[in-house]
């Protein structure tokens, strides 16, 4: 390991640890003699090779260390022996070097004293709520420790207020609380690290493969946590299915079940490919890294040059006839699998999803996060699976991208299961929606439109049979309480009773609560807010996009589109202040409060923070509960704003990032991609909030019912120059249509 890693452990072990004033003293003596997590980090990596652990899992493990605290060799084995055994390989001898050199390294000439002896003995402080208030009114009801990469809450017991009664709380320790986050983390772990796997072209495909999936009542628990209980799954073969839900609800987690074939009853011969959000890509060459799906190609390929090259020195005309025919199978069996169009089918896949054809030798490695999810969804294209896992793969497509994806899969001649929250994308290529609701899966035929048409009615039918029942039901209970003791009518009272027993029960349709947005109201400035006077902007020099003029006020309903690459993220970064221009001015109004939302959200968070504790860094005057409000105004409420931001789904924290942005009340809004990773009804409610906010609006977008109905204007940046485009989103599609060559679909094989 690095110093880079070294340095960057240090870094996110500088979050501050809120205590009373009067163990600050105390902590501060025993950091001298404390074993830190970044010293266990840095020695722990030294003996664990880069190759076979990540940096979370050296995390894990040095915190493990760092909380057990063990007396001795014997104790330290149990903790990290396993590691050295099973996949590090190391024999026994080995292991027990290795632990022992560990324990030298850590434990010599040190008071082994532990954040867990810290806690232990703060836990019988007095704690009053005016010691540990981030400001005189801000109350804060636990203590939190960072342990790295882990963050653990310890609650307190408060007794002292200063408060009312209502406000008055109570929080009792839970010692357990450690090992179930440590066992949580484990499992989301399993999942996260779960991206496509290593899987190759299947050539030997038959019809035993076009097998339909019915599941009936199974369960999915991840950390404790039910995400599906009783749940029926029934995916026919050939079918196009889009998985919706709200953010949170355990969709990926049934993607990443469904593909490691861990639901009982999934046909174990049947091939899966699941493309995540998030994705590892090694140090292939682009195109390389596509065609290395194919191994028997590749296999046949280098058969075919070694028999060439033997036939080049062979003399005998016994063995040269030999080789022969052994070269003519090869050339066979290399036509009988299409071996000859795999190039081509790469590249036309490729092209097709954006890339460019001086990128096809150029290294994985090189390409930023975006890209390679694409990567991982050329690859998934290639291969075409029995069937075919997609998480939100529109997320980070431009438009031209997104309809060739659109026109490829309604092409698709095999199974397809997709979670997506683009409505337009869905309305064209879905034949079933699938909606994950109350720990259940609930089918509808055709796409979204019809799903919400056919979801409507069902409510309807629903709540008017459950009426009904009810209603009948209280008809014979009062028949029943009536006529209960009279002996003449007791025959009939028990007929009622035993009907009333049989009676199968209508459950109401609960319905998800309604999501809903408050954007504060932004303090009124008058124009000139922002603007670019033929402004060039790029890059040391080198001009992105040249001769911008752009005002952007407090009624401003623009959307911003162009090709990726073509310069949009250039141009919100000059109007922000991230970069200068070149040539020409950039104004800004001196009162002007800028809030930007960046399509990766995520490089905003402090994924190891709370929510709450993310938006207290950034305003730690602001009191706690007013930022809790806020919280639970952006659907961040309850617990949920106490769990560390990499525990939230990718929607939550956009949430978590909106709310960020808009708690400083801005008067114009800059937003890249904002309905990434938002399900539909978090959509819906950004297009509420965003249509009454009396701010400015700029927004990156490719979603086409988002745009439509929030924007009034189409900005769009083509061939290094911005100009507004005349027409609604539905003709800028058309213009892209008409802009794209003329090639034909490349035909799948079927």
């Amino acid at each position: 390991m690095t110093e880079e890693i070294e340095e960057e452990t240090s870094k996110k072990s500088e979050r501050k640890v809120s205590i009373p004033e009067s163990l600050k003293e105390k902590e501060e003596q025993k950091k001298t003699e404390t074993i830190s997590v970044k010293e266990i980090y840095s020695v722990i990596a030294s003996y664990f090779p880069e190759n076979q652990f990540d940096e979370f899992l050296l995390n894990y493990i040095s915190n493990m260390i760092y909380l057990d605290n063990p007396d001795n060799e014997s104790d330290l084995k149990a903790l990290i022996g396993d590691y050295l055994e099973d996949k590090i390989k190391y024999p026994e001898n080995k292991k027990e070097e290795i632990i022992k050199k560990i324990y030298k390294q850590l434990y010599k000439d040190k008071n082994k004293t532990t954040r867990k002896a810290i806690i232990a003995e703060q836990l019988i402080q007095p704690i009053k709520l005016s010691e540990i208030s981030v400001g005189s009114k801000n109350k804060i009801n636990s203590i939190n420790f960072d342990t790295n990469a882990l963050t653990f809450q310890i609650d307190k017991l408060y007794t002292d207020t200063v408060v009312g009664k209502e406000e008055k709380k109570e929080y009792v320790t839970d010692k357990n609380k450690i090992k179930e986050m440590n066992e949580f983390m484990e499992a989301m772990k399993k999942e996260k690290m779960m991206a496509m796997s290593d899987v190759e072209i299947n050539h030997e495909r038959n019809e035993s493969h076009k097998v339909d999936i019915n599941i009936p009542a199974f369960t999915i628990h991840i950390g404790g946590k039910t995400l599906l209980e009783d749940a029926n799954l029934k995916i026919a073969f050939g079918r196009r299915y889009v998985l919706i839900g709200r953010n949170g609800v355990g969709k990926t987690t049934l993607l990443n079940h469904i593909a490691r074939k861990e639901i009982d009853g999934i046909p174990k011969h049947i091939q899966i490919v699941h493309v995540e959000q998030e994705v590892i890509i090694n140090d292939n060459e682009l195109l390389n890294e596509v065609l290395s799906c194919d191994k028997e190609r590749l296999d046949l390929l280098d058969e075919f040059d070694s028999i060439n090259k033997q036939l080049e020195k062979q003399k005998d005309d016994s063995e040269i006839k030999r080789l022969t025919k052994k070269l003519e199978k090869v050339n066979l069996k290399l036509e009988e699998i299409g071996a000859n169009e795999a190039e081509n089918k790469a590249k036309f896949i490729l092209l097709g999803l954006g890339f460019k054809e001086e990128d096809f030798t150029k290294k994985t490695k090189d390409f930023s996060g975006g890209w390679r999810v694409r990567i991982s969804l050329a690859k998934a294209l290639f291969i075409m699976p029995d069937l075919l896992l997609l998480d939100e793969p529109t997320n980070h497509l431009d438009m031209n991208a997104v309809m060739w994806l659109e026109d490829y899969l309604i092409n698709w001649p095999y199974t397809l299961v997709i979670v997506s929250h683009a409505k337009d994308f869905i309305n064209n290529i879905a034949t079933d929606v699938i909606h994950l609701t109350n720990q259940k899966l609930v089918y509808y035929k055709g796409n979204y439109l019809d799903f919400e048409r056919d979801r409507a009615e069902k409510i309807k039918q629903n709540h008017r049979l459950h009426e009904a029942q009810v209603k009948k039901m209280a008809h014979m209970q009062e028949f029943i309480d009536r006529f209960r003791y009279k002996a003449k009518r007791a025959n009939l009272v028990q007929s009622r009773i035993k009907q009333m027993n049989k009676m199968e029960i209508v459950e109401e349709i609960l319905q998800d609560p309604s999501c809903i947005f408050v954007f504060p109201e932004p303090t009124k400035i008058n124009p000139p807010v922002l603007r670019l006077d033929n402004a060039d902007l790029g890059y040391n020099g080198k001009v992105i996009v040249g001769k911008v003029n752009l005002n952007v006020d407090m009624s401003s309903r623009i959307a911003l589109v162009g090709a990726n690459g073509s310069g949009k993220t250039t141009l919100l970064k000059g109007l922000v202040g991230d970069i200068t221009p070149i040539k020409g001015l950039c104004y800004r109004h001196g009162k002007l409060r800028l809030g930007l939302f960046r399509q990766h959200h995520v490089d905003q968070l402090d994924l190891e923070l709370s929510p709450l504790e993310e938006l207290q860094k950034y305003y730690p005057d602001v009191e706690t509960d007013k930022i809790r409000g806020h919280l639970s105004q952006f659907g961040i409420g309850g617990n949920l704003s106490l769990r560390p931001n990499y525990l939230l789904s990718g929607g939550q924290k956009s949430r978590v990032a909106l709310a960020l942005i808009m708690l400083s009340n801005p008067q114009i809004l800059l937003m890249d991609e904002p309905t990434n990773h938002l399900d539909l009804d978090a959509i819906n409610a950004l297009i509420v909030a965003l249509s009454s906010y009396d701010g400015g609006l700029l927004i990156v977008s490719h979603d086409q019912n988002f745009v439509e109905q929030v924007c009034t204007q189409i900005y769009m940046i083509e061939n290094g120059h911005l100009k507004q485009f005349r027409g609604n989103f539905n003709d800028y599609r058309k213009y892209l249509r008409a802009q794209t060559d003329k090639n034909k679909l490349y035909k799948l094989n079927k």
